[in-house]
């Protein structure tokens, strides 16, 4: 179980660092395409800006992605949380229950043994 956590955190890390790295190649590409671009100023400004609002698409849907992936693995450890209490419970209750016939025998052999002696 701790290694499908791990695992899973290790793939929420890989989304987040994704998406940093699309947003990261995405302003670098703008940068070099303002260098080097044969359009006017107002045409590469545009096109800029409009990959800019792209990779801001992009950017919303992988941390989306990233929050629901995350409240899926916090409900799915809640599942598991609730259901090991539970199971736990009924163990101890169990083991009360062991206890208290145990003691009770216990004692009605004391009993018996106080009544003989």
């Amino acid at each position: 179980m701790l290694r499908q956590r791990k695992q899973q955190q290790g793939d929420l890390f890989e989304v987040g660092r994704n998406a940093a790295m699309v947003l990261g190649a995405g302003l670098l590409g703008a940068g070099i395409a303002l260098l080097v671009a044969p359009r006017s100023g107002r045409e590469t400004r545009t096109q800029i800006k409009n990959r800019v609002n792209e990779l801001q698409g992009d950017l919303r849907k992988n941390i989306d992605e990233l929050i629901h992936e995350c409240s899926a693995t916090g409900a799915a450890g809640m599942k598991v949380g609730q259901d090991t209490a539970l199971r736990m419970r009924a163990e101890v209750i169990t083991t009360l229950k062991s206890s208290r016939d145990y003691m009770s025998k216990k004692l009605e052999a004391l009993e018996k043994i106080a009544r003989v002696g």
